[in-house]
């Protein structure tokens, strides 16, 4: 029996998941979610799925997860003929899940923010600054395409195809600029000339027409959705009134047709009547002159974008503006790159043998740096530590930017020139390269899968989160936190709660990866917004239990640093 996979069609994660499923030749049972009915809040669906979002895969064996990113190395681990779109090499692997986190953490939280606000209604306009902040997603992902044919090197991986469906998103309303990043647009043609590109097709042509349609006149909104409720086909102009389109030639004289219809009303009567071939014509005929998308000033500027205190603080490193404190010295940076060419083939069943320990670019209060410290305590892994000063702005200089684009941290720079950035690539990679316990992330491809969607939702629920609180705090010297991040926390501890059930760790029976880079981010969460032990009492042992582990010891120092920051600011 072909897995089954419950999607929402228009989403980009589904979108991605539908591409991989067709690059690898699997047959899907899709099954179609309506979020506007409530369909993924059901009891049955809750029971799948207690983070109530898209796709949630069930495999033939009944395997249940959810998250695409999990999902697409998945199925590529589990029924692909090679491993192209998910390589085995580890340092290649390493590359792709950068790439991937950078999609669940960054792109796709950006699109998926706005567009929710858009349908939603709470969405209205943005600024300039909004507008400067996406091409900045886009001025990434240029740089990330330098010198490669594809996101994360010469061949497609499921990388693409995951910021492919978020890229499109942001496409809609904020257009690539093929003369800013050349890179990006031919990245973009190239994938849609592919087969498997019309995973993406479908549900992109209807996010667009969802979100156009939310964005234009009231009554033309109404046209349309009639439209999209009986299936009809239209040619749709845009008309600016504030320019005067409305007066021009050519919109007077059809004004004078005998074929226009003056209000949505009898649009929509006469719509809803057309059922007949010979009047199908007519429609799209009457249509082409007549449905006119109005913008007001502020509507034709509308673009994709969240919040620019948001925004702006999400999208600087990785907790890269927390506290770099005036004790420590700034450490030079050293970019020397000699060796990157070289290829060096490694015995992975027996231990890596190296004369230099790998080079980590950090500052000790951030969330992920002290994930992958503890990582790197638990495989007894000695890396050197190099602490750059944020303040001082040593992530921005031309010789950092050069070894990361991103200029975020964790940095990790191998001996041989190789360079790595965002903390669960970091730590998979180490783990996969240097230690001796499968279980911190296992090769099974079910419990990886788990593991993988625990890492994802730390990436792009929690972090985003914590960053948004933090930021006014830090920046601003807000000294209080509003109700709605205090109800966003106990919703992310909601969910710690429901993935604890029946379990020891986050993910199972085993510590693993996702352990450190949870723990990272909810103890720094909670400084901010306690826990509940009464509301929360598997998270709240779950919490006490890590800090038993002798790894905890890499936590606990940049998490007392951020403590002390916190305490100063909000006194």
């Amino acid at each position: 029996m072909a897995p089954i996979l419950y999607v929402f069609p228009p989403s980009p994660a589904a979108r991605s998941v539908l591409m991989t499923a067709k690059a690898i030749g699997l047959n899907l049972q899709v099954k179609p979610l309506d979020f506007f009915k409530g369909e993924h809040l059901t009891p049955e669906y809750l029971e799948m799925n207690p983070q109530h979002t898209v796709p949630t895969l069930v495999d033939d064996d009944g395997f249940t997860f959810w998250d695409s990113h999990a999902i697409n190395a998945y199925l590529v681990s589990r029924y692909a003929k090679s491993d192209d779109l998910y390589p085995r090499d580890i340092k290649r692997r390493g590359v792709v899940n950068q790439r991937l986190h950078f999609d669940s953490g960054v792109a796709s939280t950006t699109g998926s923010r706005v567009i929710f606000g858009i349908l939603n209604d709470s969405k209205t306009s943005v600024d300039q600054e909004d507008v400067d902040n996406v091409n900045q997603v886009y001025a990434w992902l240029d740089e990330f395409l330098k010198g490669k044919l594809w996101m994360a090197g010469d061949s497609v991986t499921i990388a693409d195809y995951n910021l492919f469906a978020s890229t499109t998103n942001l496409n809609i309303i904020v257009p690539i600029d093929a003369k800013k990043y050349p890179r990006v647009a031919a990245w973009v043609k190239k994938l849609e000339s592919r087969p498997e590109a019309e995973g993406n097709k479908k549900g992109l042509a209807l996010l667009v027409t969802m979100v156009k349609s939310k964005l234009s006149y009231p009554p033309v909104r109404a046209v349309l959705m009639t439209v999209e409720a009986i299936g009809k086909q239209l040619d749709l102009k845009e008309v600016n009134f504030t320019s005067g389109d409305h007066l021009n030639l050519e919109f007077l004289k059809r004004e004078s047709s005998w074929a226009y219809l003056d209000t949505r009303y009898v649009i929509m009567a006469w719509l809803s009547h057309t059922e007949n071939p010979s009047s199908s014509t007519r429609v799209g005929t009457v249509c082409c002159g007549l449905i006119y998308k109005t913008n007001t000033r502020n509507r034709m500027r509308r673009v994709l974008i969240i919040h620019l205190e948001e925004f702006r603080f999400e999208m600087l490193a990785r907790h890269q503006v927390y506290l770099s404190l005036d004790q420590v010295e700034p450490q030079s940076i050293s970019c020397d790159q000699d060796g990157s060419n070289r290829r060096t083939r490694y015995d992975h069943s027996a231990p890596v043998l190296r004369t230099m320990a790998p080079t980590v670019y950090m500052v000790h209060p951030s969330p992920p740096v002290r994930a992958v410290l503890m990582t790197a305590k638990a495989i007894g892994l000695e890396l050197d530590l190099k602490e750059i000063n944020l303040v001082d702005g040593d992530h921005l200089k031309p010789e950092f930017l050069k070894i990361n684009p991103q200029h975020t941290v964790p940095t990790l720079v191998e001996e041989n020139g190789q360079v790595l950035w965002d903390s669960h690539a970091i730590m998979t990679y180490l783990v996969s390269k240097y230690g001796d316990k499968e279980s911190l992330y296992p090769k099974d491809f079910f419990k990886r899968a788990v593991v993988d969607q625990r890492l994802h939702f730390e990436s792009g629920l929690v972090f985003p989160r914590v960053l948004k609180i933090v930021g006014p705090i830090v920046r601003a010297g807000k000294k209080t936190i509003d109700q709605e991040d205090i109800d966003a926390a106990h919703g992310i501890y909601a969910f710690l709660e429901t993935f604890l059930d029946g379990k020891k760790w986050i993910a199972g029976s085993h510590v693993t990866v996702a352990d450190y880079s949870l723990i990272s981010s909810i103890s720094t969460l909670n400084v901010l917004v306690n826990i509940d032990e009464e509301k929360f009492p598997r998270v709240a042992a779950w919490v006490r239990k890590v800090e038993g582990l002798g790894e905890y010891a890499a936590n606990k120092k940049g998490l007392d640093i951020f403590k002390e920051m916190i305490r100063i600011k909000m006194s």
